[in-house]
């Protein structure tokens, strides 16, 4: 059954979008998600996008900012994350995320173009001002160590994203020159800043020759390097029918993963995964904790705002921080429910996202933060063990992967979130109280799973129909059949 295929859908899309921007439940529309509901078809389906390999396999981004050691910057940084993998594979981690690889904004000693870009600007070195597509930018390491990390990966069962920006270049980029018809233009014939970001050249997809072009660089790095998948930054600016045309292209050459950077039921089938932007700024009205936090119930009313919206097979890379929020200021806003909403992310519909950096944090924690920058620092930090128990169990648990999602009334729905993921005879059930009080919660429901263990204590249960429990505040409970 899919309950939600006979709801007005989109009366619970316009309060989720209302909720996201921060207007408060009795501000949106007065429709209450149902107590209980089954979703097995989109976002829950039987089988997700992807590859077969990518579907059980959770992704770290590992992303060298200020909180590593600062000797990263004499090119150690494919190294250093070389370093981590088998702690990585022991927290649950199947697919490891890098930053893009290349060269960065202009020439050493190179000019700006005249009438184009600020000296400023034209100088950045953003990861994301990509001078030279073949190229890897000695900063990071060398080719031969890139090389070498990803065959560790390979042979520790593990993979390796690339992040690529197809969108624009650095106003260094060699293209700007051998290839002007490869960028968009203003009236005057100048080549144009791409939107938003001054330190960019925008590149004209209009043309069919940028198409081939990228094709051809891509399936270099597959084919040369064995990477494994693409993480498309700023996907949605780019024409669908570009990404159309190119996954087939790339899945003729080896079976990768694309990640979109978008938030859009368009970026399918192409993509077989894309970001989920949306619930963070739930997470964070409901860490307030407060008298003027939302009720639980919110987070039905997103799901099932997105079930209806994206296809089935879609999966939202689930996660509470990324490189593009400002970490100092987003982690703070889930305030003790850190732990709880991490487990959200592994166990709502879709594939969780660790960014590095969360291992060592908790409340409270303020800047500077500690990136562990090998493995010792990594297996030694606080949330080590709570990933390593949160990830694995994703790992192993197919009903986590693309089980159907059954929510389950728990007496105090408006404090306290609890639902099942079940795919034929394996089963998970998840608890949480999201709220700053203790809760005590009666579950009722004939799909919880009877005997089963809880995966953060280990210890052994057996529940059914209109078992009980005591909950701290913040509590956070999976329990695995």
């Amino acid at each position: 059954m899919n309950l939600f295929a006979s709801m007005t859908g989109n009366v619970f899309a316009a309060a989720a979008i209302a909720l996201a921007a921060g207007v408060t439940q009795a501000d949106s529309p007065a429709v209450m998600p149902p107590a209980q509901y089954v979703l097995n078809g989109p976002l829950a389906t039987g089988r997700a996008a992807g590859p077969d390999w990518a579907k059980s396999q959770p992704l770290y981004q590992a992303y060298p900012h200020d909180g590593w050691s600062q000797d990263y910057t004499a090119g150690s940084y494919f190294r250093r994350t070389e370093a981590l993998l088998p702690a990585l594979k022991e927290m649950g981690v199947g697919v490891v995320w890098l930053i893009p690889v290349h060269p960065r904004g202009p020439a050493p000693g190179a000019a700006p173009p005249p009438r184009i870009v600020p000296t400023a600007q034209f100088q950045s070195t953003s990861p994301y001002c990509v001078r030279d597509y073949y190229a890897v930018d000695p900063h990071w390491g060398t080719p031969d160590d890139l090389h070498h990390l990803i065959r560790q990966a390979h042979k520790l069962g593990m993979h390796v994203m690339m992040d690529m920006v197809l969108n624009h270049t650095s106003w260094g980029n060699p293209l700007l020159t051998q290839h002007t018809d490869f960028y968009k233009k203003d009236a005057d014939g100048d080549i144009v800043q791409a939107d938003g970001w001054r330190d960019v050249a925008q590149l004209d997809y209009g043309n069919r020759a940028v198409w081939d072009y990228m094709r051809d660089m891509l399936t270099h790095w597959v084919r040369d390097f064995d990477v494994d998948g693409f993480r498309m930054d700023a996907a949605g600016m780019i024409p669908q029918a570009f990404w159309q045309w190119l996954r087939p292209q790339l899945l003729a050459v080896k079976p990768v993963l694309l990640l979109a950077e978008d938030d859009s039921p368009r970026d399918y089938p192409a993509f077989d995964m894309t970001y989920d932007w949306s619930l963070q700024p739930l997470l964070w009205r409901l860490g307030r904790g407060g008298p003027d936090s939302p009720a639980a119930t919110v987070l039905d009313v997103w799901l099932l705002g997105k079930a209806r919206d994206f296809p089935p097979g879609a999966v939202p890379m689930n996660h509470l921080d990324n490189h593009d929020l400002n970490r100092e200021d987003v982690l703070a806003r889930y305030g003790d429910g850190y732990r709880a909403f991490s487990v959200l992310t592994a166990t709502l519909p879709g594939r969780p996202m660790v960014y590095n950096g969360q291992e060592p944090y908790a409340p409270g924690d303020r800047p500077p933060m500690p990136i562990p920058d090998t493995p010792q620092k990594l297996r030694r930090a606080r949330n080590y063990d709570f990933f390593r128990r949160l990830l694995n169990a994703y790992r192993q648990h197919p009903a986590l992967q693309e089980g159907e999602f059954v929510k389950v009334p728990s007496g105090h729905d408006e404090a306290v979130y609890a639902f099942v993921r079940r795919r034929g005879r394996d089963q998970a059930l998840v608890v949480l109280n999201l709220s700053a009080r203790p809760q005590q919660a009666t579950l009722q429901s004939d799909a919880l799973p009877g005997r089963c263990r809880e995966v953060f204590t280990d210890t052994r249960h057996d529940l059914t129909n209109n078992a009980s429990l005591s909950l701290e505040p913040w509590a956070y409970r999976l329990y695995v059949k």
